[in-house]
């Protein structure tokens, strides 16, 4: 696929291809250049049949545009292959990350907590509900200021509710009442941020925090009982995470380290979207 995918038209000037990063079983994804930019992307390519699956992701993630989302930068379309560009971020998946070591520690874990509880807010306030928030989907970028952190993923994203029924129900991720129900809400998605942030944490060494540090770690304990609880009208939703007395200690540090490339990215992309030569609808 690859020699075929390389020789088309559309990419002749466009793209240079360099490696196979990801062989799904819908698609493939690619590390490519983009000639007019020389800024190495992602392209995630699908057949023709397969991408009109995934065509509604485009929508919502052009919607969205937050610099902590992953953004569609290009969409190509040829007969045979219907291809989106993005992004590309090397230091992977957390999911990939955690089995290779990565390592927590109280400051970065408050940085990620604020960043990817705003993230979801900004989604809950435009009446979009991810449905699919795990580790898996979000991508760490490693800089001189610290990790960062961008939410991806956003095929099963809808507006209010998710019906689920060709799904694994069977999922850590996924509270017991979307079980009974099919359906994924807001409160879904707060479920399953919560399971994120269970996993970030147990990487985090207790070895030689201070009483400021123990306390920290009780707050975020609490915070996450809040949002993996059974009980869906117990639950917090994502406005209470947000003011929660961990989270809000995210306001009192004073070398706050996040978003300060991802906003740089954003406004980088803010300009890209009026060029409509960039968009191929």
């Amino acid at each position: 696929m690859i020699d075929q995918f390389s020789n088309l038209a559309h990419f002749d000037n466009r793209y240079k291809i360099l490696s196979l990063v990801d062989d799904f079983k819908k698609c493939r994804v690619y590390l490519a250049i983009e000639t007019s930019t020389h800024r190495k992307v992602a392209l995630k390519v699908y057949s023709s049949d397969e991408f009109e699956k995934y065509d509604p992701a485009i929508e919502v993630m052009h919607e969205l545009r937050h610099p902590n989302i992953i953004t569609v930068l290009r969409q190509i379309q040829d007969q045979q292959y219907h291809a989106y560009s993005m992004p590309y971020i090397p230091s992977g998946d957390l999911y990939f990350q955690l089995q290779n070591d990565f390592k927590f520690t109280m400051e970065t874990m408050l940085n990620a907590v604020y960043c990817l509880c705003s993230v979801v807010r900004h989604m809950h306030e435009l009446r979009y509900v991810h449905g699919n928030i795990r580790l898996e989907n979000i991508l760490v970028k490693e800089t001189s200021n610290g990790p960062e952190f961008f939410l991806t993923g956003f095929s099963y994203a809808r507006k209010d509710f998710i019906s689920i029924v060709d799904r694994d129900l069977v999922d850590i991720y996924i509270p017991n009442e979307a079980r009974l129900k099919r359906t994924l809400t807001a409160k879904s998605d707060v479920y399953a941020l919560g399971h994120v942030f269970y996993f970030m944490m147990d990487t985090i060494s207790v070895d030689g925090l201070d009483q400021e540090g123990e306390n920290d770690l009780n707050l975020l304990k609490q915070l996450i009982s809040s949002m993996i609880t059974d009980e869906e009208s117990e639950r917090y939703n994502i406005n209470e995470c947000l003011t929660h007395p961990y989270t809000t200690k995210f306001y009192n540090n004073s070398k706050p380290t996040l978003l300060i490339e991802a906003q740089s990215m954003f406004l980088a992309l803010d300009s890209v979207f009026g060029d409509a030569d960039l968009y191929i609808p």
